[in-house]
Formats: structure tokens, sequence, C-alpha cells
């Protein structure tokens, strides 16, 4: 009886699925991005010499500003966008604050920032750097 009950449940259990898997399509779903999914709520340091920080993420976006090596920056957040060569790359809007100017936000590739999880984490890399 036992058995008859476990067997019972098992089918039972096969068919629910079954039947709740019927139909469904693969669909993308796009998301708004939030800081703890897309890499917000951390902080960058430009590693190349010269950077320009973009209205959007991709080279063909109007520039923002100048960014040099060993500027800091917030990251709010991050999106696959153009390359140079039209291809795929990584790229991060980042927040700018210069000392005495006003907050400067816009994006910039992966490969010309160093990634942080915290702003205490950013200024030792930066103290390091510079020998300090």
């Amino acid at each position: 009886m036992r058995l008859q009950h476990i067997a019972l449940f098992c089918a039972l259990t096969s068919a629910c699925l079954g039947l709740s898997s019927c139909g469904v399509s693969a669909h993308s779903l796009n998301l708004q991005p939030t800081p703890i999914l897309s890499g917000g709520s951390g902080w960058a340091i430009v590693s190349d010499s010269y950077i320009r920080l973009k209205a959007g993420p991709a080279i063909a976006a109007a520039d923002v500003a100048d960014l040099r090596d060993g500027s800091e920056a917030e990251i709010l957040g991050r999106e696959v966008g153009k390359d140079a060569n039209g291809g795929r790359s990584l790229w991060y809007k980042i927040r700018v604050s210069e000392t005495g100017e006003k907050p400067l936000e816009g994006w910039v590739l992966e490969s010309e920032i160093e990634l942080y999880d915290s702003k205490v984490q950013a200024d030792r890399a930066l103290r390091a750097k510079s020998g300090k």
C-alpha cells in the first residue's frame, strides 16, 4: 500500500511539473539596472593616462569630460555597449567628484579603470600607487 502511495505521488508530481512547463517559450526579460545586479555601489580608479568620459555606453557617444590617471569615481551601474570596432564591451557608469567642481556622470570602458568594492579600498590603492 505504501509503495502505491509513493508511486501515485511521483506520478502526480511529474504530471504537475509537465503541465506547468507547457506553453512556456524562451523570451528575454529586460530589467532596470539595480546597484546590486548592475555593479553599482563600487568604486573605480582611472588606470589609463587619459580617457574620455562618454555620454553613453559607446565609443561614438558624445564626450562629457576628460579624466586622467588616478581619478577616483563612484560606480553607478554597468551595461554592455559598443567598443571602437563595433563589438560588445562592458561599460561602467560613473560619477566623478573633483574637489570644488560639480560632480560629472558618464560612461567609461571596463579596460580603462580598476574596480574596487569600497571607497576605502580605492583610497588605499591610490595611496599605494602614489607611494604615500
